[in-house]
């Protein structure tokens, strides 16, 4: 109960900020990095912060291979709420070293992110998290994360859906 009034009042605050939000893309917000549309509201100092953090995450535990290389960014007690890895920082760094090392191919492609206060929201493209295949179109998720006051992560959520072929998608507009 307490979680479903979080996220229905980060949901509303999302509605109600749409219109101070933009693109960044001015001097002082976060940079689109390599294609990623970043979303904070302007005045937004925490939502600025937890989104790099997030790219952070992203680049150095997945992309550069260094899953060690975040314990600096997550809460000791980390609360994980995707079933297949354990909650808690180590564990989620182990999860993640255990993988690469299974795939060396692993990688993710961020989208989207959007960022509110402590929340922040992203849309990726998980790519051989599970497989070598070259031709792996990957998993398309969305990862919301909470931080705590500290300016770490403490707890995450995702959703994620395979890919499907595009030959046999119902309409043109891709996933991402």
């Amino acid at each position: 109960m307490k979680i479903r009034k979080r996220l229905l009042s980060l949901a509303s605050g999302i509605l109600l900020g749409a219109l101070s939000c933009q693109q960044a893309s001015a001097a002082g917000d976060p940079p689109n990095l390599g294609g990623v549309n970043v979303v904070v509201g302007r005045r937004d100092a925490l939502g600025q912060r937890n989104a790099q953090v997030v790219l952070e995450v992203y680049k150095k535990m997945i992309n550069q291979k260094q899953p060690k290389n975040v314990g600096q960014y997550l809460e000791p007690s980390y609360i994980q709420h995707n079933p297949t890895i354990e909650t808690g920082a180590e564990a989620l760094i182990k999860a993640f070293a255990y993988m690469e090392a299974q795939h060396p191919r692993a990688h993710v492609v961020v989208h989207q992110v959007i960022a509110v206060g402590n929340f922040v929201y992203a849309h990726v493209n998980f790519v051989n998290l599970f497989s070598d295949d070259p031709n792996d179109r990957g998993l398309a998720g969305v990862d919301i994360y909470r931080f705590d006051n500290n300016g770490r992560i403490a707890e995450h959520w995702d959703v994620l859906q395979p890919i499907p072929d595009p030959k046999n998608a119902a309409n043109p507009n891709g996933m991402f």
